[in-house]
């Protein structure tokens, strides 16, 4: 180099584009959602909706989307659907995926407010919201596909995030266990 004050060449290389949709695998997924008894749901969809964003573009705000998920669970599907397509895999039904797990996600809800103390009541309640989870398994392996990562490989380890949630979930399962046996 003869000029000290050059600034160095380098050459660039464009940046690969970001993934359209949240990847991670099911596995890591399920542990997760049972553990902090579906709050991770909500981290889920802010992720998709939050790649869509970087991906696109498009002018949206993912954690209103992520907090009114059953408003956006069925627009969502449905990206997910239109870039399998586009891509050139089978074309995917997303419609009764999305409306099963809205309509859980809506009956636990109002299932919860009428609960008052009875421990079946509860029960049926927690257990309608976990179950919500194989909905989100079938979106989560569709959005891994469109992404070429069909195992979600890249996001399969549990990160220092993840098991701090999991810890948090542990304590929060005690204490529900807790609750269960003092009625």
């Amino acid at each position: 180099m003869d000029n000290v004050y050059q600034t160095p060449a380098a050459e660039l290389v464009e940046a690969p584009a970001s993934h359209p949709f949240f990847v991670t695998s099911t596995r890591k997924m399920l542990v997760l959602h049972f553990a902090t008894f579906g709050l991770y749901t909500l981290y889920w969809f802010y992720r998709h909706w939050k790649a869509q964003r970087d991906a696109t573009g498009d002018d949206l705000w993912p954690w209103a989307r992520a907090f009114f998920q059953i408003f956006f669970t069925h627009s969502l599907c449905r990206a997910i659907a239109n870039r399998l397509t586009r891509d050139g895999h089978e074309s995917w039904d997303y419609s009764a995926v999305a409306t099963v797990y809205v309509v859980a996600a809506v009956a636990a809800h109002v299932l919860g407010r009428f609960t008052n103390g009875s421990v079946a009541l509860d029960l049926l309640t927690i257990a309608i919201g976990l179950l919500n989870v194989f909905p989100l398994i079938a979106m989560q392996r569709k959005a891994n596909l469109a992404c070429g990562d069909e195992q979600g490989q890249s996001n399969a380890r549990f990160t220092p995030a993840n098991l701090i949630w999991l810890l948090l979930g542990l304590v929060w399962w005690s204490l529900a266990m807790f609750g269960f046996t003092m009625q």
